[in-house]
């Protein structure tokens, strides 16, 4: 499952919403089930022709979702991104654009830029863009080469090696 999510923001993100509904009408996404979580975009007038549709998630309902979804689409809001990278999924995730007016200002395309830069997120500049970044981040999030590990736990691993030796039991071999 293709979960979609534009968060709570008061502005309608459906340049988002369009494109992957789109994409599963397409002939490379046909019999993948996508679920949209719509947002505001609903009261506007938003409605899937291709895709599930809910307006809102309680916060379990939104774990549980993104625990059972292959791949995780998102605005670059930062609790819709924390939560999900918790997870240990790396997002695709799209910044709601003042341009367009889906937000107020475009804070969100320097959090994206700052999680691409580390390989937290697969970022989307455009909607174009949508698909191939789901391609990778389904083969990201399936084959483990998630993002790499923070300077500081390579640090604490050798560390640990050094003081009891590598978890093969070799003592005296750093790994």
């Amino acid at each position: 499952m293709i979960l979609v999510t534009v968060g709570t923001a008061r502005q309608p993100f459906t340049r988002l919403l369009e494109a992957a509904d789109a994409l599963a009408a397409s002939a490379e996404f046909s019999g993948e089930s996508f679920l949209l979580q719509v947002g505001h975009a609903a009261s506007s007038g938003f409605r899937a022709r291709h895709c599930e549709q809910t307006d809102f998630f309680t916060r379990d309902q939104f774990s549980g979702c993104v625990a059972d979804a292959d791949v995780v689409v998102c605005h670059a809001g930062a609790g819709t991104l924390i939560e999900v990278i918790r997870a240990g999924k790396i997002p695709v995730a799209m910044a709601r654009l003042q341009r367009y007016g889906e937000h107020v200002d475009d804070h969100q395309l320097e959090l994206v830029a700052e999680l691409a830069a580390v390989g937290r997120v697969i970022p989307v500049r455009e909607v174009g863009d949508l698909a191939a970044a789901i391609r990778e981040a389904r083969r990201r999030n399936v084959d483990g080469s998630g993002p790499p590990h923070p300077p500081i736990v390579e640090r604490v691993r050798r560390a640990i090696v050094d003081l009891v030796g590598p978890a093969d039991g070799r003592a005296g071999q750093a790994g």
